[in-house]
């Protein structure tokens, strides 16, 4: 590739002409591959019965971003809150769980991330694997 100094003008501006159409086609072509993949999803749940997001009469709801979700090397996020527990010396709030989760490097694409990780603390209280208490709002390992 020749030297950004030593091209014209007109030669960058046909450079960037060219990627804006690359750029173009390849969003077409990722969003047609994505619906693509959903039909092929929804029939896939119809013949097994059993894919998630089935609902009643086969129907299959479709994500809206291709690709959400935890990526699969990322652990699951119940799993670091009662990592992060178990590690604290002390009870900790939401927002110190939060920040502690966050800390480890996790990776969320919700924009209300205090209230999934309260859902899965209300879960795992629920689950039994540990405790809340109600009068300082703090969370704990459960004590064997």
């Amino acid at each position: 590739m020749a030297r950004m100094e030593s091209l014209s003008v007109a030669e960058l501006e046909q450079m960037l002409d060219h990627r804006r159409a690359e750029l173009t086609a390849l969003t077409t072509r990722r969003v047609k591959l994505a619906s693509e993949l959903a039909e092929c999803d929804a029939r896939i749940g119809q013949l097994e019965g059993t894919r998630s997001g089935a609902r009643k009469g086969g129907k299959v709801a479709l994500r809206k971003k291709p690709g959400g979700g935890r990526g699969r090397k990322q652990p699951a996020l119940k799993k670091i809150i009662v990592e992060v527990l178990q590690k604290s010396k002390k009870p900790l709030s939401v927002d110190e769980i939060v920040d502690r989760v966050q800390a480890t490097g996790y990776k969320s694409s919700s924009d209300e991330f205090r209230k999934v990780a309260y859902l899965n603390l209300f879960h795992l209280k629920k689950d039994g694997e540990i405790e809340h208490d109600p009068s300082t709002k703090l969370y704990s390992v459960k004590s064997a």
